[in-house]
């Protein structure tokens, strides 16, 4: 399908929805030939349609990158655009795994249950993601009768930061799993405060703990999954 804007700047354009005017501007002809726009596998439709320009794909700024997370900003006195994500570590924020350990560990189940920290080394969750840092729960009981199995991984935080976050998802080499459910509870002081749940298909699931003046946090996960299961926190941190 063919059409006809006015060409303003094309990355502006696609900031917002509002009037946008200028000094200059001259008429383009574009093809609206995106039928389909996917944001982290989910099909998504954005009040202003995609567009191709001279062989280029066009794609709502502002839209896409507050679908993502991030916040967007536009200065019409410099004409800047400003994009900040929010999982962008600031100054006195903390990374699992490279500036807070756990303070204990337990595991509940036959046979093969461990946890992996570790801050050293890329990993990628079931949805393809790459994180940094990740708190990873193994179990490898498959040969025996279906039953839960679960990990429980407590930290200090002595109300230093004001907020965790995370991801809870699968490690991409266990996309596979054929476990219907898997479960997240979180405890602040021993009291539960959160329980996510994430099933068989679902994209990973976004993690946000208020702290408050809490002395410590910890995080249970459960699965039923009768084979081989790794998942857990992905790209975990304490914000200031």
């Amino acid at each position: 399908m063919k059409g006809k804007v006015l060409l303003i700047s094309l990355l502006v354009f696609f900031l917002s929805a509002a009037p946008l005017y200028a000094s200059t501007s001259r008429m383009i002809e574009i093809f609206y030939g995106v039928n389909d726009l996917r944001i982290n596998g989910e099909t998504v439709t954005p009040a202003e349609r995609p567009f191709i320009y001279q062989g280029r794909t066009y794609v709502p700024l502002r839209f896409v990158s507050e679908s993502l997370g991030s916040s967007v900003d536009w200065n019409p006195q410099n004409r800047r655009i400003t994009i900040v994500d929010p999982n962008a570590l600031q100054a006195g924020d903390a990374v699992v795994g490279r500036d807070v350990q756990p303070s204990n560990t337990a595991v509940g189940g036959r046979s093969g249950m461990r946890f992996d920290i570790t801050a050293r080394e890329t990993v990628r969750d079931h949805t393809g993601k790459a994180h940094q840092a990740s708190v990873q729960l193994l179990m490898q009981n498959f040969h025996e009768n279906r039953s839960e199995r679960w990990g429980l991984v407590e930290f200090p935080i002595q109300s230093v930061w004001k907020e965790f976050r995370a991801d809870f998802a699968l490690n991409q080499q266990y996309v596979g799993t054929r476990g219907e459910e898997h479960k997240l509870e979180i405890f602040l002081d021993d009291r539960r405060v959160q329980t996510i749940t994430m099933k068989k298909g679902e994209l990973s699931k976004p993690v946000r703990v208020s702290l408050g003046n809490a002395k410590k946090i910890g995080f249970r996960i459960s699965s039923e999954e009768p084979s081989i299961t790794y998942l857990g926190l992905y790209s975990p941190r304490f914000l200031r």
